[in-house]
């Protein structure tokens, strides 16, 4: 802990602070030949370990030492009978559902709370902020980031269509952290902080209820838009709560992507309009203004309809190679990383993983020649930490099983497309399973040919089906 008397600056105190916060929140993934210490490195997703109770306080002294390689056995796998001997069933089942990929020797540190396991100044921010709100918060701070965050914003508003710029607003909206009057007028910043849409007879201060529903201009905008939004009965509300119910609503409703598309294109332009009033001098032409969100609406239509809706300054863009390979990879188009198409026979196999939260994971797959008749099928049953990590396992198991049966010229099917572009490399690798997509590349030279592609869960109910078998066995 820092002395509160001694004379740190305030830079080196949130140097200290961030230190700790990294160190907590860091974790280490371990290798075939691990040298981390069992009871004090954080090598279980990113935790210590704790042993059973008995073992607690003994003088176990060849214990205390122990590595985590020490836990494994001579054929690169977990020693399950010592591990269950040392910890309890809780911790044993979450070591023995961490992969041990041959293609990874050392371990690595990862980032708890990014994907990819690489820190992010944006991630550690967002760690920074949630535990000062945690220490110094007010009760509407913790009610506004826990249920609007966690239940609106994460599964939801960056799946919105659209450009992305919109979903920022909109989140900038929710969060209460858009710069509007009010919130100058509350840091006693010199500004205007009276609304440019009200007359100067009846001038308000700008909030963002008042800005986005509430105004009078506004909100004979809302009324005369294509959606005929009558916002007078919902002053009770916050406006970002509104904004929700609203999407929530249009969600349910048919044609339901360009209903949202033009919800988002009013709010957008409404911004818009009031920047450039203030700061470029324009005025507000309600034609003009119409015009301007039904032109915004088609664009972000179009650029749906090409599967690219980042769209720049009202543009669509030609779809980038990464951009191009996924949308083929959605359209069930194979890709291959070894060798190409050619007139060479090619046996197909569908593979599909099923994982459950109690970390039991299993896979089915089916293999069929090249005229279409049932070569092999199977299904196998392993642990794994995730989904996206079992679906990784399920297509390293299928390229170790054509390997033994000398199967050269190979197409693997699987319905996960997160998986698919991390092989592809369109995606970012998972720290989850970016040793076994490790393993996989160490496997692709056996090939002569080797391709992958998307296959829908409804043409893939066979594997399903022997996964789930595999499951109950």
């Amino acid at each position: 802990m820092i002395n509160k008397r001694c004379n740190w600056s305030w830079g080196t105190r949130s140097i200290y602070h961030g230190m700790i916060l990294i160190r907590k929140n860091s974790g280490w993934k371990p290798g075939i030949n691990s040298d981390l210490n069992v009871w004090t490195s954080p090598w279980v997703n990113g935790d210590i370990p704790s042993p059973k109770d008995d073992l607690i306080g003994s003088p176990n002294n060849h214990l205390m030492n122990l590595k985590v390689r020490d836990l494994c056995d001579g054929n690169g796998l977990w020693n399950q009978s010592y591990i269950r001997d040392i910890f309890t069933e809780e911790w044993a089942t979450k070591i023995l559902a961490i992969p041990l990929c041959f293609s990874q020797d050392t371990d690595y540190l990862f980032w708890k709370h990014n994907g990819s396991g690489i820190y992010s100044v944006k991630s550690g921010y967002g760690v920074a902020f949630g535990s000062f709100i945690e220490d110094k918060g007010s009760e509407k701070d913790l009610l506004r980031i826990t249920a609007i965050g966690k239940n609106f914003c994460r599964p939801k508003l960056w799946h919105l269509p659209g450009p992305h710029v919109w979903r920022i607003l909109v989140w900038k909206i929710i969060t209460g952290t858009l710069p509007v009057g009010y919130e100058f007028l509350r840091r006693n910043i010199s500004v205007n902080p009276f609304c440019i849409f009200c007359k100067d007879d009846y001038k308000e201060v700008e909030t963002l209820d008042h800005l986005f529903r509430d105004c009078h201009v506004i909100s004979r905008i809302w009324n005369g838009s294509c959606m005929g939004i009558n916002t007078l009965n919902n002053s009770h509300c916050r406006v970002g709560d509104w904004i929700i119910s609203w999407i929530g609503y249009l969600g349910k409703m048919d044609d339901v992507v360009n209903r949202i598309v033009q919800f988002l294109a009013i709010i957008w332009n409404i911004w818009v309009l009031r920047n450039n009033i203030i700061f470029r001098g324009a005025r507000l032409v309600p034609d003009v203004f119409f015009k301007l969100v039904s032109q915004s609406s088609y664009y972000a239509s179009e650029a749906i309809q090409l599967g690219n809706v980042d769209l720049k300054g009202g543009r669509v863009d030609e779809l980038s190679p990464k951009e191009d390979l996924r949308y083929k990879i959605k359209n069930f188009i194979p890709f291959y990383l070894i060798g190409k198409e050619s007139s060479c026979l090619i046996t197909r196999i569908k593979v599909d993983p099923s994982w459950f939260d109690n970390l039991e994971a299993s896979a089915g797959w089916v293999a069929y020649s090249n005229e279409g008749s049932i070569l092999f099928e199977g299904g196998s049953k392993f642990k794994a930490e995730s989904a996206s990590q079992a679906e990784a396992l399920g297509i390293r198991n299928v390229l170790e099983w054509a390997i033994r049966n000398r199967i050269f010229h190979l197409n693997i099917s699987s319905d996960c497309l997160q998986v698919l572009y991390q092989i592809a490399g369109i995606e970012q690798e998972h720290h989850l399973a970016k040793g076994v997509l490790g393993d996989i590349v160490t496997l692709l030279p056996s090939f002569h040919c080797l391709c992958f592609s998307f296959v829908p869960r409804n043409l893939n109910k066979r594997a399903h089906c022997l996964a789930k078998r595999a499951m109950s066995m």
